[in-house]
């Protein structure tokens, strides 16, 4: 019997310190933040299946 799977995808910009380094940090224009960004996928239990941090500047 076949089940539906169903996930959920987030992302949001942080703001970076400035320890850390201009190779991983970007601009987020829309949201004006110099830093880095958190993706995460959850499954429709909320249980957390991938995160993924990626410059601020990096297209969702």
């Amino acid at each position: 019997m076949p089940q539906t799977a169903s996930v959920i995808l987030d992302s949001q910009s942080v703001r970076a310190s400035e320890t850390v380094s201009k190779a991983t940090r970007g601009w987020d224009g829309g949201k004006h933040i110099n830093g880095r960004k958190r993706n995460m996928t959850c499954d429709h239990r909320g249980l957390v299946l991938l995160v993924m941090v990626t410059p601020a500047d990096a297209q969702d």
